[in-house]
């Protein structure tokens, strides 16, 4: 099929690296550089491009600088400090927001981990906007503080560039840089440039490049070279040097989402390598593009078994067919391209669930706050990756809820010299993408009004002046949870649609069963056997014992068990029986 000069073939049986061609009728969908759908027609102050700024009984405006003018929509500093708030004081940073009676904090890092896999928005970094807040080009929205005297951190201004738009159908979209498919482009990149980067192209096996630091330890990821792409990161000396990855602007915000990225390539390299003893006629490229699919099934099945039932309720589940045992059939009409609410809004709960410290047992706890530093990485005396891991796997999540970690709010530092709160950058991110108000959504999706508790209620109207002009954001998460759900449900809704989107709508999906693009019945047996815990077992040093779910809290019914015990999936269901029969290897 030949689309916008796009040559798609129906027999190929592995997908793209930029996501084309996955949908044959619409081969951009979903794909790489593409914008975001909307789920709702956008509230831009003029419709086209404007954020939004102005409440809903303001005359429109077509002017930049004329904010102060008119009536606007409260400042996201004010609304983030009044909402928001931490539950605990500054000065004792070991007092933490309410947690999950349920999750661990790998249930969280392994979100952020799928956040990045279907969502990278376009920044193309030309405009730089200063901290004064006082360039009011078009491309820069930055956040004015208020009332710098009653402001305990920020003294004049939370600097903030819009994202980088396209124009389609009249109308500027934001821009989706990574494939919308969970076909784990986090590891291995969203073009070719981005994934040759990470191959190991001396490498007979298919695999990806690591970093030998120490023989008495796995690999880590590949470092940063000088011939690399420039990413923020702290690295404080020459030894430990920032990581590189198929999401190399994102793999270095965190020790904890560093280590997930190393069991990662680990795992791709453990599977390629058993896949080599298996079929030792295959080249390098049938290795690795064999590995990258499987790679892509576990994220899929792991996502969809492990991850979403920790935060959407069984209801909600079974209504948008987001169960792995629900029967799966393509739909070539289901748009998998992320929707802008998604993306800048519903999917942003996350942030909610991250405390002020990362716990490691019987090691020192790393702040929050030390952000991009790869150093606990390379730290063997305070345990290195398995260290981190083991943290993950013991301490609580935070609760999906209004209070956040003040390392966040307060201490957030997103660039080099640069604070932020990060509650507020999300608040105003979504005026800059036009997201319709939270009343707009709620309505859409037939939610009672009462969602919100009614001393909220109250407060949202004091400062907004209507309801009807709350952020999508904050109506989100001032809900109250569904029952048996971590979130309202608004949000609920918004994320359910959006990954029944993902699963319909992606031909290359895991269980599409006796097709080039999927598995056979046999693989698929063993691809189901594939557990997040498994990953960290195989692909940690001294991890021995684990929880059979390991974003779920140790407990009745998910004991610690040996890793032994844990399923395992047997690759010789690859082994090409045809080739061997016939003496062709």
């Amino acid at each position: 099929m030949v689309t916008a000069g796009l040559v798609c073939h129906d027999l190929i049986q592995y997908r793209s690296q930029n996501g084309e061609c996955n949908n044959l009728k619409n081969p951009r969908w979903g794909a790489a550089m593409t914008a975001f759908k909307r789920l709702l027609p956008n509230s831009y102050q003029n419709k086209i491009s404007l954020p939004r700024y102005l409440k809903t009984d303001s005359s429109p405006s077509t002017l930049f600088p004329t904010i102060a003018q008119v009536s606007p929509l409260p400042n996201a500093r004010t609304v983030s400090r009044m909402f928001f708030p931490q539950s605990q004081n500054p000065e004792s940073p070991w007092q933490q927001s309410p947690q999950s009676p349920q999750r661990t904090n790998m249930a969280s890092v392994f979100g952020q981990f799928l956040t990045h896999d279907i969502i990278l928005t376009l920044h193309d970094g030309n405009e730089v906007c200063d901290d004064q807040c006082s360039d009011l080009t078009t491309e820069c929205f930055g956040i004015t503080i208020a009332n710098t005297s009653n402001d305990p951190v920020f003294t004049e201004c939370i600097p903030m560039t819009r994202a980088s738009r396209c124009k389609f159908k009249g109308v500027q979209e934001q821009i989706n840089s990574a494939t919308a498919f969970i076909d784990a482009s986090q590891v291995y990149g969203n073009n070719e440039e981005e994934v040759e980067r990470v191959r190991d192209m001396n490498s007979l096996n298919g695999l990806l490049r690591t970093t030998c630091h120490n023989e008495a330890v796995k690999p880590l990821l590949p470092q940063l070279q000088a011939d690399d792409p420039k990413v923020f990161c702290r690295s404080y000396s020459s030894k430990t040097p920032c990581f590189y990855t198929g999401d190399y602007k994102r793999n270095n915000v965190s020790p904890a989402l560093a280590a997930m990225h190393t069991i990662w390539v680990r795992e791709h390299n453990r599977i390629a390598l058993e896949l080599r003893e298996i079929n030792p006629h295959w080249d390098k490229e049938r290795l690795f593009q064999e590995t990258r699919k499987i790679i892509g099934a576990m994220m899929q099945h792991i996502s969809y078994s492990e991850y979403l039932p920790t935060i959407l309720s069984k209801q909600m589940l079974q209504d948008y067919e987001l169960n792995p045992n629900q029967p799966w059939k393509y739909d070539q009409f289901a748009d998998a391209s992320i929707a802008n609410s998604f993306g800048a809004a519903a999917l942003r709960f996350g942030h909610s669930t991250v405390g002020n410290m990362y716990t490691r047992p019987d090691f020192f706890d790393m702040p929050i706050d030390d952000m991009h530093n790869p150093t606990p990485l390379y730290n063997l005396q305070q345990g290195g990756v398995d260290s981190i891991l083991n943290g993950m796997l013991e301490q609580s999540a935070r609760k999906i809820d209004r209070f956040f970690s003040w390392a966040l709010t307060m201490k957030l530092k997103p660039g080099p010299g640069v604070t932020a709160d990060l509650v507020a950058i999300n608040i105003q991110r979504g005026r800059d993408h036009g997201l319709p108000p939270y009343v707009k959504f709620r309505d859409h999706f037939n939610v009672s009004n009462r969602s919100i508790p009614n001393e909220l209620k109250s407060e949202l109207i004091n400062l907004y002046g209507d309801l009807d002009d709350v952020d999508l954001y904050v109506g989100g998460l001032l809900e109250t949870p569904v029952a048996d759900g971590a979130m309202g449900p608004t949000f609920s809704h918004i994320l359910a649609e959006g990954f029944k989107n993902l699963r319909k709508g992606d031909r290359f999906w895991y269980q599409n069963l006796d097709s080039p693009t999927g598995f056979n019945s046999d693989q698929l047996k063993e691809i189901k056997k594939a557990s997040l815990s498994k990953i960290i077992c195989d692909n940690s040093d001294a991890i021995y014992r684990i929880q059979r779910m390991a974003m779920l809290k140790e407990g009745s019914g998910n004991e610690r068990m040996p890793c032994a015990q844990l399923p395992y999936a047997d690759l010789s269901k690859w082994r090409d029986e045809v080739r061997i029969q016939f003496g062709l290897v």
